[in-house]
């Protein structure tokens, strides 16, 4: 990216990330293309910059989680096309092909969750999206025939003698 760090701030709400229903690599790419665009829109002469993680429970009982930056922000009329295939903010020269958003919106969308964007050109973006939350089986869910009894079968790497 160019630009080095010198000073990181996570910001847990609650006390920990809560897990969410989905596969994790895809869950990781979300992340990373998030916090990667906030630290490449952070802006040179930034005195304060800072990406901020929150997550919180909805009362729909989707958890959503937002990265929050002290960015440069983005234009009103930049924010409609945001999350399409090659798309590049305006007047920056920030690396990439603009294909990460897209990513992310592809994948939000294969979890069953959303995805938005709220932001104040020059002060900050905040990128939010909603997963579901794990469930856990109910007891009436798993049928004697599902649960193995047995040992797994390991194929022996000896040959066998006859």
């Amino acid at each position: 990216v160019g630009r080095e760090i010198t000073q990181c701030f996570l910001r847990k709400s609650p006390s920990t990330i809560p897990d969410v229903l989905g596969h994790s690599q895809w869950i990781e790419e979300v992340f990373a293309n998030l916090i990667s665009n906030a630290i490449k829109y952070m802006g040179d002469d930034n005195p304060t910059p800072r990406i901020y993680i929150h997550a919180t429970m909805r009362d729909d009982g989707m958890i959503k989680y937002e990265v929050q930056d002290t960015g440069i922000g983005i234009k009103p009329e930049d924010l409609d096309t945001l999350f399409e295939m090659f798309t590049r903010v305006e007047g920056t020269t920030a690396e990439g092909l603009g294909l990460g958003l897209s990513i992310v919106r592809r994948i939000i969308r294969r979890l069953n969750g959303s995805l938005g964007v709220t932001s104040t050109f020059g002060e900050g973006t905040t990128f939010w999206f909603t997963l579901h939350p794990p469930t856990k089986p109910q007891a009436s869910d798993v049928k004697t025939s599902d649960v193995q009894t047995s040992e797994p079968q390991v194929p022996n790497s000896q040959p066998e003698k006859e």
